[in-house]
């Protein structure tokens, strides 16, 4: 699972990447008003297709709920009772799950790290990380494959976007956590954002060793009260 991330920052390495590819990113946004830390039901930035069946020609960066709700829902947020921030890539594949609905409302989120704890006992490590470049160098930036609807929840002004980065099985470079977020580069990110594209229960497939880079870092410690 994942269940907190740093977003990247469209004035670092998010906006070069594509630059580099020469794909427009548009923003619908202040990006300001986003935290820069995610967690499950907060806002972060979502990446959605201009033209969903051709996502290389141009990418939209919206504010969605980390947190997919039912699309068109209209009762209060804390109405809908499940943690619905992951989403099983293997739950794609089967027609009675909701995720099955929503397989080709493709988009990303693009992360700059995520983190996961590891051990049972307090202290637990807390491990970032994030995409792994030649020589196991850490990449500034890279996306988790996602989903998204659109709802009107009675306690939000208008339509939202909510969303849900994609989880899949163990990975080799993971060993302490049996889910893991999965992610790539943008390239590779896009082709797999168009719905003529893999499907998405192909990402249960873990990535080859090497895919992540790990680094220990610590929680950042609350500001003493004055």
């Amino acid at each position: 699972m994942c269940n907190e991330f740093a977003r990247a920052r469209r004035d670092r390495a998010l906006q070069d990447e594509f630059d580099r590819l020469r794909v427009p990113l548009l923003w619908d946004l202040v990006e300001d008003e986003i935290p820069s830390m995610a967690f499950p039901m907060r806002h972060t930035v979502l990446l959605v297709p201009v033209d969903p069946d051709q996502p290389e020609a141009g990418m939209r960066a919206v504010s969605a709920r980390w947190g997919m709700l039912p699309a068109g829902w209209a009762k209060p947020t804390a109405d809908f009772k499940y943690q619905t921030n992951n989403a099983r890539a293997e739950n794609f594949d089967d027609p009675k799950s909701m995720w099955s609905k929503v397989a080709n409302r493709r988009g990303l989120i693009a992360v700059d790290r995520f983190f996961e704890y590891e051990g049972k006992a307090s202290p637990k490590t807390r491990w970032a990380i994030s995409l792994a470049g030649a020589d196991n160098a850490r990449l500034p930036v890279a996306f988790f494959p996602a989903v998204w609807t659109t709802a009107r929840p009675a306690d939000l002004v208008g339509e939202v976007h909510t969303c849900a980065n994609i989880t899949g099985g163990p990975v080799p470079d993971i060993a302490f956590h049996d889910r893991v977020a999965r992610m790539g580069a943008l390239r590779a990110a896009l082709q797999g954002c168009a719905p003529a594209g893999q499907g998405l229960g192909a990402l249960t497939t873990p990535p080859p060793a090497g895919t992540y880079h790990l680094a220990q870092e610590a929680r950042p410690q609350r500001a003493a009260a004055t």
